[in-house]
C-alpha cells in the first residue's frame, strides 16, 4: 500500500483588514499519484491576537486528524511542532482505539511532527454559544451561577465549522444563504453577550471547504466531525484560553461510534484527551437529560428571548425537526414554563396548528426517526408528569374488530406509556389475555384493570377477534417465604432493584405466577418479585 501523506507545509498569520486578523494552514495532499495544495483558514477580530497560538500545529491536527484516518491517510507531517501532550494522547490512546474499533474503514495514522513541552497560562474559560438548549445549558451550569473559582465562564465563542448548512428533512432547503444565517444568527448571539456582559470570540473558517474537498477528504457531513472542527478553533487560541466546555448531546450510557454515525455519542470519551497542556477540554452539562437540560434553562430569564434551535432561519421557523422538538420538550414541562419563550417562538401558531397533531403523532415520530426517538421519549414521560392533558389523544388507530390482546412471549413489560423508559406498571406472561383498547406505533395499549390503560410493545402480542376471557391480573392467593432470607424486587430478573426481603415464615398476598418467579402485594400497596422456588403457594 502506498504512502498517503498530510503535509502542513506553511502557517503564516497577518493583519486581513483594519479590524480582523487572518490565520492560514498551508497543506499538502502527497501521495504516488499527485501533490494537491490547499490552504486552511481562520478570520477573527484583532482584540484576540494575544490568545493566537502561532508556534505549533495543534489545531490542524485536532481538526483534521479523524478525516486523515477515514480517507485512508498514512502520516501527517509538520516541520511545525505538537504539543507533547496532545501527541502522546493521540498517539497513545485515540487513534489506537478508534482504530481497534474499525480497522477495515480507518488507517492507522502516524503522527511525524516534532514535539514541544512548553505551555500557556491562559486566564480564558470559554463555551460556544450558539444560543441552543446545550449551550445555554452549559451557561446554566458555569456561567454566572457557577462558585468553583477557575471555572466561571468570562468568554463564549461562535464559530463557522458548518453548522449553519441550512438543510432539514422537513421544511428542505433554507432561503438564507450559509452566511447569511451564520451572520444573522451571530447578530443575535453578539447583542445576548453585550447584555450579559461577556466578550464574544468570532471565527470564521473555510474548514467546511476543506473537508469537502473532494482530492482530500470528500467529508460532507457536519455531524460527524463537529466536536473536532470545534475544538481545533479553540486550540487555536490556546494562549489566552485555559479551559474549553463543550456542550455534549448525549451520555456515555449512549456511547456508540459508527464511521458514518454522528460523533456526538462518542465524545465524551474522547473530548478531555483533545487537552494540549495549555488548553483544557471538557464535556459540559454532568449526566443531565435532554429534559432535564431544557427544564434548567427555562429558569434563565436572560436566555427567554434568545433561544435558537432552527436550522433553516435565522430566528426559529417552528416548523423544522429542532424547532419541533424544543416545543414539544417546552410544553411537555407545562404551560407556565412554554408562554416563558414567547419571545424565541410563535407560540400562537404552534399552539393553534401545530401542538395536538404534534403530541397525538409521538409514536409515529419515534418510529420513523430513530435519531429522534430518545428526544420523543423524554417528552412522553415528562408531559405524562406535568402536562397529562397534552397525551389525551393518545391512540392513533383501533382495528374495530380486534376484541383482546394475547400475550405470546413470558416476561413481557406492562409499561404505563408507549415507551422503553416508561414505568413498568406489571410482568405479562405467555397466553395471557388483556382487553384490547387500541393502537400506537409500535404498541398496543391495553385495558389493565378496571379501566387502567398500559402498553404492551406490539412485536410481542397477538391481536384476536375472538372472545377470550381476559385475564384477572389479581390471581389470589398467599405466599409463604420458606428459605431463611430472599430479596424482593422491583422486576422478576436477579440484576433488578431490591426493594426489601423476605424472611423464613413471611406471608404475603399472590398477585401472579410468573413461572420461575411470582410477584407479590407488599403492605404498601406496591408489586415485588420473589424466586419461585423460594416460596410455598396457598392459593384460593
Amino acid at each position: 500500500m502506498s504512502e498517503v501523506i498530510l503535509n502542513i507545509a506553511k502557517i503564516r498569520w497577518f493583519d486581513f483588514d483594519k479590524k480582523h486578523m487572518r490565520m492560514e494552514f498551508h497543506l499538502e495532499k502527497v501521495c504516488a499519484k499527485e501533490k494537491k495544495r490547499i490552504v486552511l483558514w481562520y478570520l477573527f477580530e484583532k482584540e484576540f491576537e494575544s490568545y493566537l497560538c502561532i508556534d505549533r500545529c495543534d489545531a490542524v491536527i485536532i481538526t483534521l486528524f479523524f478525516a486523515a484516518m477515514k480517507y485512508g491517510y498514512t502520516k501527517i507531517c509538520s516541520k511545525y511542532p505538537i504539543s507533547k501532550k496532545l501527541y502522546y494522547n493521540l498517539s497513545y490512546h485515540i487513534i489506537p482505539q478508534l482504530y481497534a474499533i474499525d480497522k477495515r474503514s480507518l488507517s492507522r495514522l502516524k503522527l511525524e511532527i516534532p514535539l514541544i513541552d512548553s505551555c500557556f497560562c491562559g486566564d480564558r474559560v470559554a463555551t460556544g454559544m450558539s444560543r441552543g438548549v446545550d449551550s445555554f445549558a452549559t451557561l446554566y451550569e458555569y456561567g454566572k451561577r457557577c462558585n468553583l473559582d477557575g471555572y466561571r465562564l468570562n468568554l463564549l465563542t461562535y464559530f463557522q465549522v458548518g453548522a449553519h448548512h441550512g438543510y432539514d428533512e422537513t421544511m428542505g432547503h433554507s432561503k438564507e444563504s450559509r452566511q447569511e444565517l451564520f451572520e444573522h444568527q451571530m447578530e443575535k448571539t453578539r447583542e445576548f453577550c453585550k447584555q450579559e456582559g461577556y466578550p464574544l470570540l468570532v471565527v470564521e473558517t473555510n474548514v467546511d471547504d476543506v473537508l469537502e474537498h473532494s482530492d482530500l477528504f470528500r467529508e460532507h457531513s457536519f455531524d460527524r466531525t463537529h466536536t473536532f472542527r470545534n475544538l481545533g478553533i479553540a486550540t487555536l487560541f490556546q494562549r489566552g484560553i485555559h479551559r474549553y466546555y463543550y456542550s455534549s448531546t448525549y451520555n456515555l450510557t449512549d456511547f456508540k461510534f459508527k464511521i458514518e454515525g454522528d460523533i456526538a455519542y462518542s465524545e465524551k470519551w474522547f473530548i478531555p484527551l483533545l487537552s494540549t497542556g495549555s488548553i483544557e477540554f471538557y464535556s459540559a452539562n454532568q449526566e443531565w437529560t435532554r429534559m432535564e437540560k431544557v427544564e434548567k434553562i427555562s429558569q434563565m430569564k436572560e436566555c427567554y428571548n434568545y433561544l435558537q434551535v432552527c436550522l433553516v432561519k435565522s430566528g426559529n421557523c417552528g416548523g423544522c425537526m429542532k424547532c419541533k422538538r424544543t416545543l414539544l420538550e417546552l410544553d411537555a414541562l407545562g404551560d407556565d414554563v412554554l408562554e416563558k419563550w414567547g419571545g424565541s417562538f410563535n407560540l400562537a401558531t404552534y399552539k393553534e396548528e401545530k401542538r395536538n397533531k404534534w403530541f397525538s403523532s409521538l409514536a409515529d415520530d419515534k418510529d420513523k426517526n430513530m435519531n429522534e426517538a430518545h428526544y420523543y421519549d423524554e417528552v412522553l414521560l415528562c408531559a405524562s408528569k406535568y402536562h397529562p392533558e397534552l397525551l389525551g389523544n393518545m391512540i392513533q388507530s383501533v382495528e374495530t374488530d380486534i376484541k383482546n390482546v394475547v400475550v405470546q412471549y413470558d416476561l413481557i413489560n406492562i409499561r404505563e406509556l408507549p415507551s422503553f423508559k416508561a414505568p413498568i406498571l406489571d410482568v405479562a406472561k405467555k397466553e395471557d389475555v388483556f382487553p384490547y383498547i387500541g393502537n400506537y406505533g409500535s404498541w398496543v395499549a391495553i385495558d389493565l384493570k378496571n379501566g387502567r390503560r398500559a402498553y404492551l410493545i406490539r412485536k410481542g402480542v397477538t391481536l384476536t377477534k375472538d372472545t377470550v376471557k381476559a385475564l384477572n391480573i389479581e390471581s389470589g392467593g398467599k405466599c409463604k417465604i420458606c428459605w431463611e432470607r430472599v430479596n424482593l424486587r422491583d422486576l422478576p430478573n436477579r440484576n433488578s432493584k431490591i426493594v426489601g426481603f423476605g424472611e423464613a415464615g413471611n406471608v404475603f398476598v399472590l398477585h401472579r405466577d410468573l413461572g420461575s418467579w411470582v410477584s407479590v402485594d407488599l403492605n404498601d400497596g406496591t408489586i415485588a418479585y420473589v424466586v419461585k422456588d423460594a416460596v410455598e403457594l396457598d392459593r384460593y
